[in-house]
C-alpha cells in the first residue's frame, strides 16, 4: 500500500510540478505581452510629443502667414487709398476742364449766332443800298 501511495504522491507531484510550470510560463508571457505594450505606449508618448511640436511649429507658421498677409493687405489699402486721391483730383480736375469747354463753347455758338444775325443784316443792308 505504501508503494501505491508513494505512487500516488509522485503522480500528484508531477501533476503539480506540471501545472506550476505552465502557470509561470504564462505569467512569462504575460510579463513579455506587458514589457512590449509599455514598449508600444512609450513609442505611443514619443510620437505625440513629436506630433505636438510639428503642431506647434505649424501654428507658429500659420501665424507669421497671417502677419504677412495682414500686412500686404494693408500695403495695398494704403497704396488704394493713394491712387484714390491722386486720381480723384485729377478726375475732379479733368471734370472742371469739361465744363469750361462746354461753358466755352456755348459762348462761342451764342457769339456765332449774334455774328451770323449781324452778316445777315448787313447783307440785306448792302442789298438795299446796291
Amino acid at each position: 500500500m505504501e508503494d501505491k501511495s508513494f505512487e500516488l504522491m509522485t503522480k500528484m507531484y508531477n501533476e503539480m510540478q506540471s501545472q506550476f510550470k505552465d502557470v509561470r510560463n504564462d505569467i512569462k508571457g504575460i510579463r513579455t505581452e506587458v514589457k512590449d505594450m509599455q514598449t508600444g505606449m512609450k513609442d505611443m508618448q514619443t510620437e505625440m510629443t513629436d506630433m505636438r511640436t510639428e503642431m506647434t511649429d505649424m501654428r507658429t507658421e500659420m501665424t507669421d502667414m497671417r502677419a504677412e498677409m495682414e500686412e500686404g493687405f494693408d500695403k495695398v489699402y494704403q497704396e488704394m487709398l493713394r491712387m484714390e486721391q491722386k486720381y480723384d483730383s485729377q478726375i475732379d480736375a479733368l471734370f472742371d476742364g469739361y465744363k469750361q469747354n462746354t461753358e466755352a463753347i456755348t459762348e462761342l455758338r451764342k457769339d456765332v449766332q449774334v455774328l451770323s444775325q449781324k452778316v445777315e443784316t448787313h447783307e440785306v443792308k448792302l442789298k438795299i443800298v446796291r
